[in-house]
């Protein structure tokens, strides 16, 4: 059995090829790709910026496909056809965090994608037990939004989010924006992010939030005095960005929560005084456990927000143009989610 496959042979190269697959073992399904999502991963991996990584591999942890062929005798609620989607990570199954629950915590993880082979291929193998069936009437391109929208729904969740608070966001790239989503959706008072890009800012705004732009003058305080001073319960930083680093103390309301969900390419400058005097917490996130990933793909396929992801799908690129996309997705401006077609 074999298939075409966008390998990415070097850094900054890919080369479509023919790769074999195995013969398919017990309790494994053979899964057909119908669409993928490119993430900021994908690029730091591409761009030789991501700290584990290594070529030869092939990208790819967020997707919808259809099983092919499946060899299990305890997954009964599977067929072929059926459209799915699965969750990408294997934790090493003995430590604290799996045997909790938390195999996203584990030190020894293997993420699709990153540390082994993922899903931007025409076929692939995956254990039957990480697989998740859509509706068959759902839009397989929302299909390749769960995963991030798990990462959003972990996040939120690991924030403690009570009716009722105040949010805000700082980053309204596809996860700062899917956070204040299901914030909003989780009872959150009110939502506020903050972005310098024009075109995210405007693609936020037309979901109904508000979003300030940073880089003007006195936005910390304008930031403030929509909460009356007081300051917001939670503050999620998505961006990554070192400037935005002292939102997470400056907008935290006292006895506040600060969630560190982006990607850092330098150490964050953090005003420690300002934790202790005001007694925050801070929260790191990493990607997210199997439950998260299961409540995400209850919410698209109870349709709670797909007319939002679906406005979030800004550009389609064909499978074997996988590099062609990575590349519009570093040096163009105005979009938001890549994704693939098979």
């Amino acid at each position: 059995m074999n298939t075409k496959t966008p390998l990415l042979t070097d850094y900054g190269k890919i080369e479509v090829i023919e790769q074999d697959l195995p013969p398919l073992g017990e309790e494994e399904a053979l899964i057909e790709l119908e669409y993928g999502g490119i993430c900021g991963t994908d690029v730091h991996i591409y761009n030789h910026s991501h700290p584990t990584a290594k070529p030869p591999i092939i990208l790819g942890h967020e997707y919808s496909g259809r099983i092919v062929e499946i060899n299990s005798n305890k997954r009964t609620d599977l067929k072929s056809g059926d459209l799915v989607t699965s969750h990408p990570l294997e934790g090493c199954g003995t430590c604290t965090p799996c045997l909790t629950g938390s195999a996203n915590a584990c030190r020894n993880i293997k993420i699709d994608g990153i540390q082994v082979d993922g899903f931007f291929t025409k076929r692939f193998i995956v254990p039957v037990s990480k697989i998740y069936k859509l509706n068959d009437s759902l839009d397989p391109r929302l299909g390749s939004m769960i995963e991030p929208l798990a990462v959003a729904v972990h996040d939120v969740r690991r924030s403690e989010l009570s009716v009722g608070q105040d949010v805000f966001v700082v980053g309204a790239g596809p996860i700062g924006l899917l956070i204040a989503l299901v914030a909003r959706l989780a009872g959150a008072r009110r939502v506020i992010l903050c972005e310098v890009n024009s075109y995210r800012r405007e693609l936020a705004e037309s979901l109904g939030f508000f979003v300030f732009d940073p880089t003007l003058p006195d936005f910390e305080q304008k930031a403030l005095d929509i909460t009356e001073d007081k300051g917001y319960e939670i503050v999620f930083e998505a961006s990554g960005a070192k400037a935005c680093a002292g939102y997470m103390t400056s907008l935290t309301a006292q006895q506040g929560t600060a969630m560190v969900v982006g990607v850092a390419g330098e150490p964050y400058p953090i005003e420690t005084f300002k934790i202790l005097s005001r007694e925050l917490k801070f929260i790191g996130v990493r990607i997210h456990p199997q439950q998260d990933f299961a409540e995400a793909v209850n919410l698209v396929n109870d349709g709670a927000l797909n007319a939002e992801l679906e406005k979030m799908i800004t550009n389609i690129f064909p499978l074997d143009k996988l590099e062609d996309a990575i590349k519009f997705s570093i040096e163009d401006q105005e979009h938001f989610k890549v994704i693939l077609e098979a």
